[in-house]
């Protein structure tokens, strides 16, 4: 039998808890190394959602993506929490913003301006797994799955992980799966 959400959700943050900073920035820089790959391979896309890394929960840090997407032109946005509605409203980056951390650990940039959703194409979604079919386990406060829900169906939706898959994760009605993921060593395209 395969293991319940909860019990995936426990065995991935002990593995990310089992890395070194040092691992941490090595594999998020593979995994920017990887997402070049993928920019290079769809020239098309220029407008990409990327999570900023929340430091106490080991998260890939997506700065190296950022400068990456950043120098070659492309547009970034991210989101922050609206705490009156308790959903995610999507911001634009700039190269030159300054980030404090609020009350939770994320990174807000200083001075943020809402932007559309409807010119998202790409939107990179932090995980603590994923499966053989793009299934996710995030970390259970439904923020992304609630975001993914109101954008249009056809924005890839890409997964970043430090590890590969696993066989099987339990999916419920409300789950929206990645279409990609990207690992340090591999870019799993999931339509396939």
């Amino acid at each position: 039998m395969s293991p319940s959400k909860s019990e995936l959700r426990a065995i991935f943050r002990k593995k990310r808890t089992d890395l070194s900073r040092n691992d941490i920035e090595v594999l998020s820089q593979q995994i920017n190394l990887q997402v070049q790959v993928f920019c290079k391979q769809h020239p098309e896309l220029s407008h990409f959602h990327i999570f900023l890394p929340i430091e106490r929960l080991r998260e890939v840090n997506t700065h190296y993506i950022m400068e990456y997407l950043f120098s070659e032109g492309k547009n970034i946005y991210a989101s922050r929490i609206n705490r009156e509605t308790d959903e995610m409203e999507t911001i634009l980056l700039e190269p030159s913003m300054s980030f404090k951390l609020d009350d939770f650990g994320i990174p807000i940039p200083q001075s943020s301006q809402i932007a559309d959703d409807e010119l998202l194409q790409v939107v990179f979604v932090p995980l603590l797994a994923v499966d053989l079919k793009g299934n996710r386990i995030g970390y259970g406060k439904g923020y992304y799955d609630r975001f993914l829900a109101k954008i249009d169906p056809d924005v890839l939706k890409i997964g970043l992980s430090f590890f590969e898959p696993v066989k099987e994760i339990p999916e419920e009605d409300f789950d929206i799966k990645c279409d990609y993921c990207i690992t340090p060593n591999n870019i799993i395209n999931f339509s396939h």
